[in-house]
Order: structure tokens, then C-alpha cells, then sequence
């Protein structure tokens, strides 16, 4: 093996641990976020039977988290740059693996 390929090994398992990482964070980011809605949905059936056992007067809109609105310029302009960086990325992940295969197929 010559050093190009040696580097381009040394590259492709520095992206395949990279991108290992990154999902692994993405799914529990995801995980987190389902525990907390579930706390909060069990928070709210407990309010919800309480007030009922006291029998007070039943409002829907009690129980329900509202949710807050988080858009302005910078997180639309966030949006916009987090999509572009995603296309680029995915369009250099597509070359990065066609050259894999060429290498792998020759």
C-alpha cells in the first residue's frame, strides 16, 4: 500500500467513527426528548386526577404543555445554514463513498 491509500483508509474510518458518533447522539438526543414528554403527560394525568378527586372544574387546556414559539430571524437563518451544510455534507458523503467503491473495485 502506498500512502495515498494508507491516508484514504485512515480517512474512511475517521468518517465511519464520526458518523457512528453523530447518529448515536441524534438517537439519544431523541430518547431524551421522549422521556420528557412522558414525564410531563405523566405529571399532567396526575394533576388531572387530583383535581378531579377534589372535583374541581375540568379545563382541557390545564393539562396540555403549550408549546413555546421559538422562530425569529436568527433561528430561521440557523434553519437555512443547517440545510446547506446538510446538502453539502451529504453530497461530499456520495463522492466520498463512490471513490470508496472505485478503490474497493479495483
Amino acid at each position: 500500500m502506498n500512502i495515498k491509500q494508507i491516508i484514504k483508509v485512515l480517512i474512511t474510518i475517521l468518517l465511519i467513527i464520526f458518523m457512528t458518533l453523530y447518529l448515536t447522539t441524534a438517537s439519544n438526543h431523541q430518547e431524551i426528548e421522549n422521556k420528557k414528554q412522558y414525564i410531563l403527560t405523566e405529571e399532567s394525568i396526575k394533576q388531572f386526577e387530583k383535581d378531579l378527586e377534589q372535583g374541581k372544574e375540568i379545563v382541557a387546556s390545564n393539562y396540555l404543555k403549550k408549546e413555546k414559539n421559538y422562530n425569529n430571524k436568527i433561528s430561521k437563518y440557523a434553519l437555512k445554514l443547517s440545510n446547506l451544510i446538510e446538502r453539502t455534507y451529504r453530497k461530499g458523503i456520495n463522492k466520498l463513498f463512490k471513490k470508496l467503491s472505485n478503490l474497493v473495485e479495483e
